[in-house]
């Protein structure tokens, strides 16, 4: 009775079973969704930046949403598609796939077999997604994560300038400005 109790509701339920149970490593401050004192909960900004449905329900990430740009030739002067991905970072297959539909790709035959060539692969596009939600610098506000799709080269934005010195990326050891994001993403 008390388990239908508190599956009616269903916030309040993933709450104290998952988040604010007393055996649970996490700290109050590593906690995705809070407790306060009238008996409700709270969403953190990064539970809602990995979960949320739609940023716009949430003010203080709205313009953290994942901008996907495609370019008409080499420059940015002639946008052709932009679309907007204003759901957790955590779905991050859906705009994967998008920026794969929109990159450049080709067929060829290998023996007996038609074979899809794409321009980058797939694990190398799911990791620099990755690190560019993960490692952004939330506190500039009124930007937001970007990728920017050109005829032969992709870039990805985001705010903040590299922790590490870019002669050094491939022998430094990794830092990221958000611990509780990579942690959760790993």
């Amino acid at each position: 009775m008390q388990i239908a109790q508190e599956l009616s509701n269903p916030i309040r339920y993933l709450a104290k079973s998952i988040f604010a149970s007393p055996s649970d490593t996490l700290s109050p401050s590593e906690q995705l969704i809070i407790a306060q004192d009238a008996g409700n909960y709270a969403i953190t900004n990064l539970d809602a930046l990995l979960f949320a449905r739609d940023f716009n329900d949430f003010p203080t990430v709205a313009r953290k949403a994942l901008r996907v740009i495609r370019y008409d030739g080499p420059s940015p002067i002639s946008p052709s598609r932009s679309k907007t991905f204003f759901s957790g970072y955590a779905k991050l297959d859906q705009a994967l796939e998008y920026v794969e539909a929109l990159l450049p790709e080709q067929e060829v035959i290998q023996g007996v077999r038609r074979v899809t060539l794409r321009m980058f692969p797939h694990m190398a596009l799911r990791e620099l997604m990755a690190n560019m939600l993960i490692h952004q610098d939330f506190s500039i506000t009124g930007t937001g994560p970007m990728i920017c799709i050109f005829d032969g080269r992709i870039e990805f934005t985001n705010p903040g300038s590299s922790l590490v010195d870019v002669a050094r990326l491939l022998n430094d050891l990794p830092h990221s400005c958000n611990e509780k994001m990579a942690a959760i993403c790993r």
